[in-house]
Parts: structure tokens; sequence; C-alpha cells
């Protein structure tokens, strides 16, 4: 029996323990007549549980066993103990007093009621009656086991994407060129970087849905999932209504790093109760920090400020570099980096996290993605594609695209990213 009580909420920790002492007292009073001494070991059971239950309760998960599953478990566990126990010990449970017990300032005996002989139901046999107890106990657990399967299909179904675990990557060859439009550059043509991955959605493959949500088809089949990514920047927000609205997953800022040449790491407001709550509504989620590094010392250490901070929390989703380069900023720190420092920095981040056993992956936008990083020595990485359009310009291939930043999405006040992603990252 193994649950992990780690990822229960406070709410949730509190409510479970309230049910533990609930049946700790419950069984206790309904075995005192024959109890006379110490607690037998499969009460300890529920108090070993309520203490683990309440010293753990730092973050929530998506956890497929909810309180009465729980105390479910629980129960087989003391049907199955409380029988072996009563009859393994059904000789001294109802044993007279001793005068030795009588020193020791025990209950005098004939102030308290007559004792009942302990006997089996139906008059059966002891090796019978183990027998029901264990295929009752097997039944109860086959009843549970079920619940959960059916609550797992039911809130953690998975349709198939266009990139599933293993799924081969067209990449560039020698010779391949890139036509591309910028603001800055105009038009160009360069050289295409051999052995990167490139893009292979097809244009007309994607749909918006009544909600303004982007969907990608093939064949009539649904291959992408549908997601928002958020900060401090967004309030409150009722993860429930995202869920409802037809998200799938969310992407939470971790921190950052500020503009000027100081470059203080900062923590998100929002960081923990946004993934807490997206987690329990049933959301899948990723996180990302909004990095000025211009080092690779800086990348390192922003880097194990996002491990802190999520201090072993499991992510369904990658763990983003999210380096931007902020002209408006006063003095701002990044304004001299070259591509070289910049790409060092993008790999030390992606290396650090994924030794952490988190999925690495770059956000950028295509003028970067051309220009400023060598994605030579970010070929394994993920990217997540920045361009607000309703249709994808980038020759390298990208596993998650924000393609708008003025969306609307139920339980958010105001505009929210808006991305879509082409990976089944479960």
């Amino acid at each position: 029996m193994h649950a992990d009580i780690n990822s229960f909420s406070l709410n949730q920790s509190k409510k479970l323990a309230y049910a533990l002492d609930f049946i700790y007292c419950f069984e206790k009073l309904r075995l005192s007549k024959f109890l006379r001494h110490t607690n037998p070991p499969f009460l300890n059971i529920y108090i070993i549980y309520k203490n683990k239950i309440l010293c753990n309760c730092h973050i929530t998960s998506s956890c497929m066993f909810t309180e009465f599953k729980i105390c479910g478990i629980l129960s087989i566990y003391f049907i199955f103990e409380r029988n072996r126990y009563m009859i393994e010990n059904k000789d001294i449970l109802c044993e007279k007093p001793t005068p030795d017990s009588l020193e020791k300032n025990e209950p005098n005996p004939t102030s308290q009621a007559p004792k009942r002989k302990f006997s089996l139901p139906f008059g059966l046999s002891k090796g019978i009656f183990a027998v029901i107890c264990v295929l009752l106990a097997i039944v109860i657990a086959l009843g549970v086991a079920l619940s959960i399967t059916i609550n797992m299909l039911s809130t953690n179904s998975l349709h198939k994407a266009v990139y599933e675990r293993g799924s081969p990557l067209t990449r560039a060859e020698s010779g391949d060129m890139v036509d591309f439009y910028n603001y800055d550059v105009g038009y160009a043509a360069i050289p295409a970087i051999e052995n990167v991955p490139v893009c292979t959605y097809k244009e007309e493959n994607f749909v918006f849905d009544e909600n303004g949500l982007m969907h990608y088809y093939e064949d009539g089949e649904l291959l992408s999932y549908a997601g928002i990514d958020v900060s401090t920047y967004n309030g409150e927000i009722d993860f429930e209504a995202v869920k409802d609205f037809g998200i799938d997953f969310v992407i939470v800022r971790l921190g950052g790093r500020g503009y000027g040449q100081e470059g203080v790491l900062f923590e998100d407001d929002y960081a923990i109760e946004n993934i807490r709550k997206a987690k329990a509504a049933g959301l899948m989620v990723g996180a990302y920090f909004f990095s000025q590094a211009i080092t690779p010392e800086e990348a390192v250490e922003e880097a194990e400020f996002c491990l802190d901070i999520l201090d072993g929390f499991y992510l369904d989703y990658p763990l983003v570099f999210d380096w931007e380069q902020i002209d408006s900023a006063e003095n701002p720190r990044t304004l001299d980096i070259t591509p070289e420092t910049l790409t060092d920095c993008a790999v030390a981040f992606c290396d650090t996290v994924k030794k952490a056993g988190y999925i690495p992956c770059l956000y950028t936008d295509s003028k970067k993605a051309y220009m400023k990083f060598d994605l030579s020595k970010l070929s394994e990485v993920d990217i997540w594609y920045a361009f607000y359009n309703d249709s994808p310009d980038m020759y390298y291939n990208y596993m998650m695209w924000q393609y708008s930043c003025t969306g609307y999405v139920d339980g958010i006040d105001g505009y929210v990213d808006l991305n879509i992603c082409f990976k089944n990252y479960k």
C-alpha cells in the first residue's frame, strides 16, 4: 500500500487527517470490550499516516488517490489486520487481571462490565474465517482499484499527438536553405543548420474552435493540446474554469532575473499557488524562467533557482529557458551579449535541469532561432516557438507554439497567452 502523501494540498491533508481520527476513535471504541492494555499495531497505522499527512503538504500534484480512497485502502488494511490480531490473541484479549497488574493500578475488574468470551461468528473455524477476511479484503481492493482506474481515465485521458515518445524527426540536410523575413533585416536566405529538426506541420491542418483555441488535425484526428502560460500578471486564476474551457496544459512562470546590471533573481508571487491549483484542477503543468543571464554561470544559477522553487515537484511539461532582450529597459544587461555566449547560457540551463530529471526546452522566436542561437548545440532540446499569427512561419521544428498574447479564457481576467502543443509529454 502506497500513496504520494507529499502531493496532498493543505485542505486535502486536513480532511484526511480528520477522517483518520474518526476511524481510529470509532474502531478503538468498538473494540474497547476486548482491548484492555495497549493499542494493537493495526490501530497505530491511522496515527502514523495522520502525522505524516499533516507534516507533508507543501505542494499539490495531480494525485489519483482522493481522501476517501486513502481511507478505503487503510480500512482494507484494518479489516485484515484486525481479524488476524484477534484470532492470534483471542486467549489474552479477555484475560483476567493478575496480581502484578493490580499492583500497577490497572482497573479493578469488579468495577468493569463482565467480560464476554471471544468467539468467531456463525461457529466458523479460524481457517475459514481467515479465508473469508482475505476474500473480503480482495473484493474491496478490486473495487478501489477500479474506482482509481475510472478516475484516471476520466481526468487524465490523452489522445494522440503529432509526436509521441520516440517519434522520428525530419532533420535539415547539407545544402538546405532557410528563407525568412524579419522587420529588422527584411528578406533573407541563410544555410540551414545540418541535423537540426525541421518543421513538417501543414498549414491547412490548423483549426480554431468556438472558443478561439487552436488545434491541429490530421485525417480528422486531433493531434495537439491546448494550453496557456501564466504569471503574476494574470492575478488569481480559477483553474477549474480554465480546464472546463478546453485547456489541457499550463506553463507557469517560476520567476526571473531583473533587467538591470545587478540582475537580481526573483520568484513569481503566484508560482507555487498556480502550480498547486492547476494540478488540482487536472491540468498538465510545465514551468518557465524569464532569463537575463549573460554568462553560463548565471544560467546555471537560474536553473538551480528554479530547482529550489520546485523542490522536487514533478512537471508534466518542460522546464523552459525563456531568454529575452528588453530593448526598452534602461541600460539593459543583455544588450551586448554575443550569439556564442547566449547559446552557452541556453546549453548550461538546459543541461542543469535535465540532470535534475526535468525536460529542458528553449523559448524563442524565429529571429533569435536564426540569428542568436546556435541550434546545432541545442538540436536535442525542444523549442517553444513565439509567433503571434494564425499560421506558423519557422523553418526549424518546435513542440509548442505561442500563437497569441491576447487570448481570452474563462477563469482569467484580461488577456492571456495561448499555446498549442504537438507532443505528448505524458
